[in-house]
């Protein structure tokens, strides 16, 4: 199932969910794969807590604050901070940071390459990650 994403991502109490709604229900926890759209301008952390079956994001190339460059499988801000990834995400070149939550609870993520370059890896960053 692929979820498009055209509007920003928000956290209601503690469960993340998608303004985009299904019979009034979060269907994020469904996907497989995401694709956020030119318009999105910000997203939560711990937006995808719980998807374990997410094998692909991707960002619109004409979105101005987000992109996934180089096919990563992660959203990465412009200021080069990765912030949302999955258990296919491979991180590129000229990231500085890993943001905060990016992994949180990525159950399915059993090994992992940081590269030359990251300084910050925030808090939560890996949390709940057991692979």
């Amino acid at each position: 199932m692929l979820v498009y994403i055209k509007t920003a991502l928000y956290s209601k109490g503690t469960t993340m969910c998608m303004m985009t709604m299904l019979e009034g229900r979060c269907i994020i926890n469904q996907s497989e794969s995401v694709r956020f759209s030119s318009t999105v301008e910000y997203i939560g952390t711990m937006v995808f807590d719980g998807c374990v079956n997410l094998v692909s994001i991707e960002v619109d190339e004409d979105n101005e604050e987000f992109d996934s460059r180089d096919h990563c499988d992660a959203v990465i801000d412009s200021n080069d901070r990765l912030m949302i990834g999955c258990y296919r995400t491979t991180i590129p070149r000229g990231i500085a940071t890993i943001g905060r939550d990016a992994f949180w609870n990525c159950v399915r993520l059993k090994e992992f390459v940081i590269p030359e370059g990251v300084e910050t890896i925030e808090a939560g960053a890996f949390y709940g990650c057991v692979g």
